[in-house]
């Protein structure tokens, strides 16, 4: 371990201390399988993993090869791989035969003939995971604007960014991307009013209010037939011609003043779908103004689009109202219970090359093929008002494709593998279980007793046990059990830590009341009243060769129990970095490595080692702790994930080719040595070494 200059008073204090600090601390002695599939879930595969899932035929899957990457300098080559909860369908366009979706977890590249997709993200070059708008290009490039990340462009192959750090664009919050018939791209900021940005290839244009906008918070961009170019804001809406800007609000005629989505006729019309008032039509000259009195099913429309018969497609995101179609006499609504809608929150329509309408909801997407038909198809995590998938409408038949189910959550809390080889998630949704092929999620409706789950351990007999916030569940492979506070002896009822011991008995820390142990039958609870445990709030155990049981006492530093005392490690007695204990690992060795809030601390039983981000940890803020067959310390810490391979750290982050979520709450490395990571919001990263 190196040892370096300007540490913080508190970390070079603990460097010090390490060198007096004697072994012997303070003693205190004391006396739907398929149910599942329609989860809200995508899983994603490293570089352009796909997935082909056909309603009514049933499932078949294909995965391309992941490449290999290079990650951080020193940090071990080999394959990423995520697993995550798509939450959101954001935006579409089409492209030849494929269809590009915009959602929160990366954009998705749709074949609408096969209707195969792949999914590129973070890990894969894209700026941000958080697409917010998509456009296409003359040479097939696909243009996304994201929410923190600026502008991401994939030419087919690579991905390159543009950014406020290495161009003129003026922020990195992207709510619309447009590109007119000259190929100029327009990138429309949402907030912090900053307008438009303007690039042509070589030169960056910045419009404000200042030029002409009504408004520089940018909701819309359009072109219409003529080449004039309308972008739609919080206060309006304004045509720029040439040299030349007009504005419109409430004042000349359009329903309300927040314009969410643009579109132009052939005929010169220009459509404004407004917030509160419905849609706004202006002819060239006059403003007339459509309501649920003339046939819209809801004042609050998000999108519309036009077809190349002519007929609008309105859209309602957040009042679930379905899409209504407009041929300029009739009015036609379709939703969830009088079609094939897979869901009736629309935030966007997209249609293709074949004339086909997709309806993007906020989860998923609908399709309706061609011009002259009612037929529909639909894919959803769930047939539900709500949902995660795609809606395809020919005019004829809806189709439906749903994404398929991984975890219900994307926050996983834990992790573990049973003696079959299968892993197994803990998440705020409940549990899930990988069996190399498929996932199945354990929730409420099966017998766990919450979906909450903050721990996992799996005993000899292969029995899974799940310490949730409404007890514990144990699962036998057909049956589930669970004890809580009112039916058992279990201390307390939010269970935060599992362990089982070397005879088999098991330790459950729960939230606020101690330590329980259950030998089968028999319970004991231990406390701050009848023992040496010096505060309630138990966060992690885990236990030694010796059967020593080692707690991380929520603010209060680790305690150490073998059955009979009781010995307390804090950051006063001892070199401990933090009484914040969120992870304790035992390696090969012996060695007891604590991550705390503050770094690591290493010790072996006489000698203490401690680790901070100026030694080489991603973070100083450690929450997960793994070694591997090698005997190198994996840790997952607030901001990546870093490994000790004894002599130094080395750390991989979301900028730098690691996990896409920085956030590691949980490792879990398999009999094959392959290394899964639970993210905080990103669901499961795996990583195979070369």
């Amino acid at each position: 371990m190196r040892v370096l200059k300007n540490l913080t008073t508190e970390t070079q204090r603990h460097r010090e201390n390490i060198k007096n600090f004697s072994a012997k601390l303070f003693f205190y002695s004391v006396p739907l399988w398929f149910n599942d599939f329609f989860n809200n879930v995508i899983m994603l595969k490293k570089y352009a993993c796909f997935i082909f899932v056909f309603c009514f035929l049933g499932m078949s899957e294909k995965y391309l090869s992941s490449e290999e990457i290079a990650v951080s300098t020193g940090f071990p080559s080999g394959i990423w791989e995520s697993f995550q909860t798509i939450n959101r369908v954001n935006c579409g366009a089409s492209a030849g035969k494929y269809l590009w979706l915009g959602t929160d977890k990366g954009i998705i590249k749709l074949d609408t003939f096969s209707g195969m997709y792949g999914v590129y993200n973070m890990s894969d070059g894209l700026s941000d995971d958080e697409v917010c708008s998509v456009a296409v290009d003359s040479q097939g490039n696909i243009w996304c604007g994201t929410l923190n990340g600026g502008v991401s462009v994939y030419n087919g192959k690579s991905w390159s960014v543009f950014n406020i750090s290495n161009s003129d664009l003026s922020g990195n919050s992207i709510t619309a991307v447009f590109i007119d018939n000259k190929g100029n791209k327009w990138f429309g900021y949402g907030d912090k009013g900053l307008g438009v940005s303007k690039f042509d290839g070589i030169v960056w244009a910045a419009y404000t209010s200042s030029k002409g906008l009504i408004n520089e918070n940018i909701q819309a961009i359009m072109q219409d037939y003529a080449g004039n170019i309308w972008f739609g804001t919080h206060r309006g809406v304004t045509k720029y011609y040439g040299s030349s800007w007009v504005s419109y609000d409430k004042t000349v005629g359009l329903a309300d003043d927040d314009i969410q989505s643009l579109a132009a006729e052939k005929n010169g019309y220009i459509w404004c779908c407004t917030k509160k008032g419905g849609v706004s039509r202006l002819d060239g000259k006059y403003w007339k103004t459509f309501t649920t009195d003339d046939g819209l099913a809801n004042p609050d429309v998000s999108s519309v689009a036009v077809d190349r018969q002519g007929n609008k497609w309105f859209s309602y995101d957040y009042n679930g109202a379905g899409v209504t179609k407009f041929d300029g006499k009739k009015w036609t609504t379709y939703n969830n219970a009088n079609s094939g809608l897979g869901s009736d929150y629309i935030c966007s329509t997209v249609i293709d090359e074949t004339g086909s309408k997709w309806f993007l909801s906020r989860g998923g997407m609908s399709k309706l093929y061609a011009p002259d038909g009612i037929k529909w198809q639909f894919s959803s995590a769930a047939r539900r008002n709500v949902m995660i998938g795609v809606t395809k409408y020919d005019g004829q038949s809806w189709f439906n494709y749903r994404i398929a189910a991984v975890t219900p959550s994307n926050c996983i809390l834990s992790s573990a593998e049973d003696r079959s080889g299968d892993k197994w998630f803990g998440t705020r949704e409940g549990a899930v279980r990988y069996d190399g092929k498929q996932w199945k999620t354990y929730n409420v409706a099966n017998g766990l007793a919450d979906n909450l789950v903050y721990s996992i351990a799996v005993d000899t007999s292969n029995y899974k046990w799940f310490g949730t916030s409404s007890g514990v569940s144990v699962y036998n492979g057909k049956k589930w059990t669970t004890y809580s506070k009112t039916n058992s002896g279990l201390a307390g009822p939010s269970v935060r830590a599992v362990a089982i011991d070397k005879k088999g008995v098991k330790w459950f820390g729960t939230d606020g009341y101690g330590l329980s142990k259950f030998a089968g039958k028999k319970w004991e609870t231990f406390n701050t009243s009848n023992s040496g445990l010096q505060d309630n709030n138990i966060k992690f155990i885990t236990v030694d060769k010796a059967d020593n049981k080692w707690i991380a006492v929520s603010g209060s530093g680790v305690a150490k129990f073998d059955g009979k005392k009781w010995e307390i490690f804090t950051s006063t007695n001892s070199p401990l970095l933090s009484n914040t204990v969120n992870s304790i690992l035992v390696d090969s060795k012996g060695n007891k490595w604590f991550g705390t809030a503050s770094g690591i601390s290493k010790f072996d039983g006489e000698k203490w080692t401690i680790y901070t981000a100026q030694d080489g940890l991603a973070d100083n803020g450690v929450l997960s702790l793994a070694e591997d067959k090698s005997g190198n310390i994996w840790c997952g810490t607030y901001n990546g994930v870093s490994i000790f391979n004894g002599s130094g750290w080395v750390s991989a982050r979301a900028s730098t080719s690691g996990p896409a979520h920085n956030i590691v709450n949980s490792i879990l490395i398999d009999k094959s040595g392959i290394k899964w990571f639970g993210t905080e919001n990103d669901g499961i990263f795996r990583f195979s070494n070369d």
